[in-house]
């Protein structure tokens, strides 16, 4: 349905992915709390306009939650992430996301 850029913590080493060496903030979430970055869906899990948009996601067993909106870019997913990183981690771990 999606295409992760980043999986979660047990499948690499924080710092050492040079995709995600320019998003400090993404890699610190995905590294520390198992989220991804979905790539080509939107929050409902529908196809994106733009197969390059990406989001902040959390995999479940039966579902994908959704953890930012849609950004037609990493640079500004990162920019949203650093702005909000409380609030994401807030709803992400007080389940009100």
């Amino acid at each position: 349905m999606y295409q992760t850029l980043r999986s979660s913590a047990s499948d690499y080493a924080p710092g050492t992915d040079s995709e995600f060496e320019s998003y400090p903030n993404l890699d610190r979430l995905c590294a520390d709390f198992g989220l991804v970055v979905a790539k080509g869906v939107d929050a409902r899990g529908a196809k994106a306009a733009s197969a390059d948009a990406v989001s902040l996601a959390v995999n479940y067993v039966e579902k994908t939650q959704y953890l930012t909106p849609l950004f037609s870019s990493m640079r500004q997913l990162e920019a949203f992430v650093a702005d909000n990183m409380v609030d994401i981690l807030h709803g992400y771990l007080c389940g009100d996301a």
